[in-house]
């Protein structure tokens, strides 16, 4: 069920990236169903933070919500797309585990050591959380929650994965 649901948000993601658009703020709560029947169809929400990014103009904006961010969205650097890729990471960790990977000890939304684990990629698969989880779905968020963004999986190896 957590494959289906990621690979209805990867279509949507899919479909943003061909155009050149980074939503930037990909989170569950920008994800809503058609309706509550089975068939229902997720829709990707709240384009406030969407912007288009190519080569010659990459983003700079530092727009995130704390938990989904990309380490490069928090720095200095310009950022493009791979953003988005990030976020599909963090939530595919949450629907297999039901907690993030990064998270604040201090009850501050994003604190110090909570930037610095993201910046540094430092997250695990304890158990027993993630005992029963395979170990596809463990690569895809390794290659998912890739610090250096030119090594994050694309939308398309994405939608190409095994798990998916």
């Amino acid at each position: 069920e957590a494959a289906e649901i990621m690979r209805d948000i990867g279509t949507a993601i899919q479909y943003l990236h061909s155009m050149n658009i980074a939503h930037r703020d990909v989170k569950p709560e920008n994800l809503l169903y058609t309706s509550k029947e089975k068939d229902a169809v997720l829709k990707l929400t709240d384009f406030g933070f969407a912007k288009e990014t190519t080569v010659q103009n990459a983003l700079q904006t530092p727009c995130y919500t704390p938990y989904y961010v990309a380490p490069e969205v928090l720095g200095p650097e310009k950022y493009d797309k791979s953003c988005d890729m990030w976020s599909l990471g963090v939530i595919t960790y949450i629907l297999l585990c039901g907690f993030p990977p990064f998270y604040s000890n201090t009850g501050q939304a994003i604190s110090p050591g909570m930037k610095r684990r993201i910046r540094m990629g430092q997250y695990g698969f304890p158990n027993p959380e993630w005992a029963e989880v395979s170990e596809e779905a463990k690569q895809l968020i390794r290659q998912l929650l890739k610090t250096d963004p030119t090594e994050r999986m694309t939308i398309s190896q994405f939608m190409n994965h095994p798990w998916i």
